[in-house]
């Protein structure tokens, strides 16, 4: 784990976990992310300046998402996160996304314009 990590610890239940690394295969920076519930990672992907995004689901409540984001308040089941750190492994922005069931995320797309796309799954009517 990095000392300076976002996360140094995990919080309890299953937490995501990302390291990155150089191409000589030495670590840049680790760290978990996640809370009490299933937070589990399924999409990486960095933009050109080295900014790291992150997507999976999660069903914990009081998951690390940013003032001001996209949707602050979990649903009652699993939603879709989306974080983006910075290339040093600061977290920038984080922020749930999901209707009133359940939600997934399977990948994620980072292009050339800095612009995200998430392919994922709902149950959700909303």
């Amino acid at each position: 784990m990095s000392t300076n990590a976002y996360q140094t610890s995990n919080n309890g239940g299953m937490d995501a976990y990302i390291i990155k690394m150089d191409s000589s295969g030495n670590r840049i920076w680790s760290t978990y992310l996640g809370d009490l519930g299933l937070d589990d990672c399924y999409g990486l992907c960095c933009d050109a300046t080295g900014n790291l995004y992150a997507s999976g689901l999660t069903n914990s409540v009081n998951f690390p998402v940013t003032p001001g984001c996209f949707q602050s308040i979990k649903s009652l089941f699993q939603d879709i996160y989306l974080c983006k750190f910075s290339a040093s492994g600061n977290l920038i922005w984080g922020t749930f996304t999901g209707g009133n069931d359940q939600e997934d995320s399977k990948a994620i797309y980072c292009d050339g314009n800095y612009d995200i796309t998430l392919l994922g799954r709902t149950m959700s009517t909303d």
